[in-house]
């Protein structure tokens, strides 16, 4: 089972980095990163959190997929529209403000699935 927030580089040696911390239970994380990390160049830095944030963004993403997943779960008679209404108001419910583009994604998702 693949559980990667994104694709590793085929031009490098990727090792793990310290410094996220989640508690899974209460839905809360923190960044600390490490002093070696702070020490690399200011171009080293920004290119590596770049692509962690492309890769956040994406498991950001699926997140948002499966939790419109249980909203069609829970709501099998509705209609594409009321699956959304009900989607923000499930987004709304835990603080999460949905991307603009997330609508469409989902609408497409729901489609072909």
């Amino acid at each position: 089972m693949q559980t990667g927030f994104s694709e590793f580089h085929d031009d490098g040696f990727e090792l793990p980095v310290s410094g996220l911390f989640a508690d899974l239970d209460a839905g809360t994380g923190t960044v600390h990163l490490p002093d070696d990390f702070e020490a690399a160049s200011p171009q080293a830095r920004l290119d590596i959190l770049a692509d962690w944030q492309r890769g956040l963004a994406r498991a950001r993403l699926r997140a948002f997929e499966q939790l419109y997943e249980q909203v069609c779960e829970r709501h099998r008679m509705a209609d594409a529209d009321e699956l959304l209404r009900r989607f923000g108001e499930a987004c709304r419910a835990l603080g999460q403000e949905w991307p603009p583009e997330m609508a469409a994604r989902l609408q497409r998702r729901r489609a072909e699935g």
